[in-house]
C-alpha cells in the first residue's frame, strides 16, 4: 500500500529529529497526509500519536475522491527500532492494520502517457540502508462487491528484506469469510540476477477467481506461477486446473540482451472449452494453443515476429514491427474460421448468439515494399438474433506515410442474401442487398475524416462525409456529420416506424453530435414528394411536393426540438430524370452517389473494388 511506502521513506529523516517531546506531531501529521494525498485523492488522519517514537500508532485514516469515502483503515501500527538507524538499517518490528473497508475502487484519474522508450533493465533499488520488515499484517479487510465481484473478507500477512540490492518477500492472503488462499514468495538479487517467484491460488467452487473470470458453474479454481532462473534467460511455468483438471499450461521465457531489449517467447495451450460456456465448444475443441514471439526494444519500439493462435475451428497467424514513435513497419495478418464438423459454428461472442458458415480475414503494410496497406475479408452464412446474411464481402487499401504522420485510404462492403424471418420489418426496410463504401483521411493532431460516404439499398441511400475529432478528453469524442438520406419508397421503412408511412424523401443532416456525453445537435432539412403517415389529420397537408425542417437537441435538460415542422411546397415538382443531389447525395438517375464514392464505379483503391468483390462473389 502506498501508506506503507511512505511510512518507509519518512523513516530516515524521522531518525534524525528523534526526542522524546510529540511537539512536532502537527508538522508531520501534515507531512504525511500531503503525502499520501493527490489529485482527485484526499487522505485524512485521526488520532496520530508516536510520531517521533519507536511506536507510532494511527486511529483512523480515511481516504475520499470526489464521490466521497471509499477507504477507511483503523487501528495503524508501527513499530520500529530507531537505534537500527545508527547502524544503517531500518528494521521494522511490526506494521499492522486492524482493519481496511473498501467499498469501491477509487474514481479513475487520468495520468499521463509513459514514455515509449524502455526503462532499462530491472534492478532493486540500492538504498543507503538496509530494509527488514518483520511483520505486515492485515487483521481484515472488508472488500465489496465492486472491488472483486462479490463481497469478501480477507486477512494478509508477510515479510520483507532488501538490504545490498538484494530482496525478499513473502505474502499470504486468506479468505476469512470462506475457503481460498493466495501465497506469494519471491526475491531478486542484483549482483547474481537470479529471480525467483512462486505464485499459488486456491479456491473453492463459487470463489473469487471463478467469479472475477465469470467461468461456467463457478468451479474451483487453483493458478500456478512457478519459476527460478537469472532475470537475463527467465522462464516462467504456469497451469491453471479448474475441479482438479489441468485447463491451460505452458511456459513464459523473457531475456534481457545486452542493449537492454526485452525478448519473450511464449507457449501455452490447454482444454480450455469447459471454463467457457458450453455453446462454444465447437469452436474450441479440446486444445487451444497460443505461440508468441518477439521484443521490447531498448529505443521503445516492439516486434511480434510469430503470432499464432489455434482452435478446432479458427486459425490465425501474424507478425508486427512497430516504432518508437507508435507508427508501423510492418503488419500482417491472417485469420479463417471453418466449421469442424456440420455446416456452421458459433462464435465466443459476448451478446446475442452468432453463427457462420465460414469466414476469413487478410491484412497487410510492409514499409520496405512502398506505404500501401490491404486488407479483405469474407464471410458467410452469419446469422444472429434473427439476422442472416448469405455474404459479406469488405474490401480496401490505402496508404500510411510515417513522415506525413497521415492514414488514408478507401473501404467498400457489400452484404448479399439479407434476411430476417423474426423481424420482418428489419427485412423489409433493409431489402436483400447493402452495398457501399468511404474514404477516409487521418494525421496527427487532426479530425478523422470520412469523405464520399455512400450506403446503398434497392430504393435508398445515404452520403456524405462525417468529421470525428478525438480529443486528448474521449469524454468530449464530437461527431459531425453532412448527410444526404434519399428514400424512393418509404413505404419499406413503415413497419420500422409503427406508423402507415409512405412516399418519397430526400433530406440533409447536418449538426454535432457527442456519443459519450448523449449531447447533440441534429438538424433535418429537405424535400419529400407525396408524404403519407396513416393519419387522416396529417396526411392532406403533406400530399405533393413539400420541405420538412426539424431541428433536435439534447443535452442535460433532455431532448427538445427547436423549431421546423413539415410544409406545403408550392412549386412543381421537378423531372424525376433532372434531379440529382449534390455533396455525397445519391444520385438518383443513376443509383450511384453524386461527387463521391460510388460501389459500382472504379472510385475504389486499386484492385479492391465493387468489381473485386463481385468476381469474388462468382467465384
Amino acid at each position: 500500500m502506498r501508506f506503507l511506502a511512505i511510512c518507509l521513506a519518512l523513516l530516515v529523516p524521522l531518525g534524525a529529529l528523534a526526542q522524546d517531546t510529540e511537539s512536532d506531531r502537527g508538522f508531520i501529521q501534515g507531512l504525511l497526509e500531503d503525502a499520501l494525498s493527490a489529485p482527485g485523492r484526499s487522505v485524512r488522519m485521526e488520532g496520530f500519536a508516536g510520531a517521533l517514537s519507536s511506536r507510532a500508532t494511527i486511529e483512523r485514516i480515511i481516504v475520499t475522491d470526489p464521490e466521497g469515502t471509499w477507504l477507511t483503515a483503523t487501528d495503524l501500527v508501527l513499530v520500529w527500532n530507531r537505534s537500527a538507524l545508527l547502524r544503517g538499517r531500518i528494521a521494522i518490528d511490526e506494521i499492522t492494520i486492524g482493519e481496511i473497508d473498501l467499498p469501491r475502487p477509487p474514481v479513475p484519474v487520468k495520468d499521463p502517457l509513459p514514455s515509449p522508450e524502455a526503462s532499462g533493465g530491472f534492478a532493486l533499488p540500492d538504498l543507503p540502508v538496509s530494509v527488514e520488515i518483520a511483520k505486515m499484517e492485515i487483521t481484515r479487510a472488508e472488500l465489496g462487491t465492486e472491488i472483486l465481484g462479490q463481497d469478501a473478507a480477507l486477512s494478509v500477512s508477510g515479510k520483507a528484506s532488501l538490504a545490498g540490492g538484494s530482496g525478499e518477500a513473502s505474502l499470504d492472503v486468506k479468505r476469512l469469510d470462506r475457503p481460498g488462499q493466495i501465497t506469494l514468495e519471491g526475491g531478486f538479487d542484483n549482483i547474481t540476477r537470479e529471480l525467483r517467484i512462486d505464485l499459488a491460488l486456491r479456491e473453492p467452487k463459487n470463489g473469487l477467481a471463478a467469479n472475477l473470470l465469470n467461468l461456467p458453474g463457478r468451479p474451483s479454481v487453483r493458478m500456478e506461477v512457478q519459476g527460478d532462473d537469472p532475470i537475463t534467460d527467465f522462464t516462467a511455468r504456469m497451469r491453471l486446473a479448474t475441479d482438479g483438471q489441468d485447463r491451460l499450461t505452458g511456459d513464459v521465457t523473457l531475456t534481457t540482451d545486452e542493449d537492454g531489449a526485452t525478448g519473450f517467447d511464449a507457449t501455452l495451450g490447454g482444454d480450455l472449452a469447459p471454463v467457457l460456456l458450453p455453446e462454444f465448444a465447437a469452436f474450441l475443441g479440446d486444445q487451444v494453443t497460443l505461440a508468441a514471439s518477439g521484443e521490447r526494444r531498448a529505443d521503445g519500439g516492439f516486434l511480434l515476429d510469430r503470432l499464432d493462435i489455434g482452435t478446432a475451428a479458427m486459425q490465425i497467424r501474424g507478425t508486427a514491427e512497430i516504432a518508437a514513435d507508435g507508427w508501423p513497419h510492418e503488419l500482417m495478418l491472417d485469420a479463417t474460421i471453418s466449421p469442424p464438423t456440420g455446416d456452421r459454428v458459433t462464435l465466443p461472442l459476448p451478446g446475442p448468439r452468432t453463427t457462420v458458415r465460414a469466414a476469413n480475414l487478410t491484412a497487410h503494410f510492409d514499409a520496405e515494399s512502398g506505404d500501401e496497406w490491404r486488407i479483405d475479408g469474407t464471410a458467410s452464412g452469419i446469422e444472429q438474433d434473427g439476422l442472416r446474411i448469405g455474404s459479406l464481402e469488405l474490401g480496401g487499401s490505402g496508404q500510411i506515410l510515417r513522415a506525413a504522420q497521415s492514414v488514408s485510404g478507401a473501404l467498400l462492403f457489400e452484404a448479399d442474401g439479407l434476411v430476417a424471418p423474426t423481424n420482418p420489418a428489419l427485412a423489409r426496410a433493409l431489402g436483400a442487398r447493402v452495398r457501399g463504401g468511404l474514404e477516409f483521411g487521418w494525421s496527427a493532431d487532426a479530425p478523422l475524416r470520412l469523405r464520399n460516404l455512400a450506403l446503398r439499398g434497392a430504393d435508398y441511400g445515404l452520403g456524405g462525409t462525417i468529421t470525428i475529432s478525438i480529443p486528448d478528453d474521449l469524454a468530449a469524442l464530437t461527431v459531425v456529420p453532412d448527410l444526404r438520406l434519399n428514400a424512393d419508397d418509404l413505404t419499406r421503412f413503415a413497419g420500422l416506424a409503427g406508423i402507415d408511412l409512405g412516399g418519397r424523401a430526400d433530406l440533409a443532416i447536418s449538426g454535432r453530435v457527442e456519443p459519450l456525453s448523449g449531447r447533440m445537435a441534429l438538424r433535418f432539412d429537405g424535400q419529400t414528394q407525396n408524404l403519407s403517415t396513416g393519419l387522416a389529420p396529417l396526411d392532406p397537408l403533406l400530399d405533393g411536393q413539400g420541405r420538412l425542417i426539424l431541428a433536435l437537441e439534447r443535452d442535460e435538460t433532455g431532448l427538445r426540438q427547436q423549431h421546423g415542422e413539415p410544409h406545403r411546397q408550392p412549386a412543381p415538382t421537378r423531372p424525376r430524370a433532372a434531379r440529382t443531389q449534390r455533396r455525397g447525395g445519391i444520385d438518383r438517375t443513376s443509383g450511384t452517389t453524386g461527387g463521391g464514392l460510388d460501389p459500382q464505379r472504379r472510385q475504389h483503391p486499386p484492385g479492391r473494388g465493387a468489381d473485386h468483390i463481385s468476381r469474388n462473389r462468382h467465384r
